[in-house]
């Protein structure tokens, strides 16, 4: 696998060793095939990343960054907390519908790799997301929009696994023909209706029906935030139909 291309050495090295973690997985992949497959040398990766962790890392930390900074551009605008989720949930399913093999990637974060002192690899994006998500439940439960009952990180915690669950799940029908699957609507559905029974009985409808299928990215690739903005800003409005960005 050759995915060299243009621009700097760095660069070819995070391209090459995006496509073949996401291809081949992480113990499947060497470093010596990363800078191959970068038409650079091994020294070019130790030098950038020092080792094949830190080529991961640097890739987590860059697809976090995006959809991050994405979803905290959003959530900005929208004022309830059960909508700020609904639409987290949904820019999260997207992103990972039209690039799957950051999807891949992501799915090496969160304690599937090892530091070499044992402890799991969690990358500063990953933690973020994380703190995204516990902040909205937080919020719900302030509010009186979560039950009494339910423990905010535990409700997270089933909702950040069954996001994972799907990518996971996408990768393994893509590669094995004839395996069953779902779609990204499909499993909104599912979410959405097995956490209604989370919240009060006033608000659970609202969480029950996803207010879209899918999020176009067409601004997927682009670097900057106002690219960010000028989607999801518009986005948000079009999804709860709140001119002006007036939840």
């Amino acid at each position: 696998m050759r995915v060299a291309g243009q621009g700097s050495s760095r660069d070819r090295l995070l391209n090459a060793g995006k496509s073949l973690f996401a291809a081949r997985g992480y113990d499947g992949t060497t470093t010596a095939a990363i800078a191959k497959a970068a038409g650079t040398s091994h020294s070019q990766l130790i030098k950038h990343f020092r080792d094949k962790r830190g080529l991961l890392q640097a890739l987590l930390e860059a697809a976090w960054q995006q959809l991050g900074s994405a979803m905290s551009l959003a959530i900005e605008r929208i004022g309830n907390p059960v909508e700020r989720l609904r639409l987290v949930i949904n820019m999260f399913l997207s992103a990972v519908q039209k690039d799957r093999q950051t999807a891949a990637v992501l799915m090496l974060d969160g304690g599937t790799v090892h530091e070499e002192d044992g402890r799991p690899l969690i990358s500063g994006g990953y933690a973020r997301f994380s703190a995204i998500l516990d902040e909205i439940v937080e919020a719900m439960k302030l509010g009186g929009e979560l039950r009494a009952d339910v423990q905010p990180v535990a409700f997270r915690a089933a909702l950040m696994a069954c996001l994972e669950k799907f990518v996971r799940d996408r990768m393994v029908a893509a590669a094995v023909p004839g395996m069953a699957s779902y779609s990204e609507a499909e499993l909104q559905s599912v979410i959405f209706g097995l956490f209604a029974g989370c919240l009060e009985t006033k608000v659970s409808e609202a969480l029950e029906q996803p207010a879209s299928s899918s999020i176009p990215l067409a601004v997927a690739g682009a670097s900057d935030d106002e690219a960010w903005i000028r989607q999801y800003t518009g986005l948000a409005e079009t999804l709860l139909k709140t001119p002006g960005g007036n939840a």
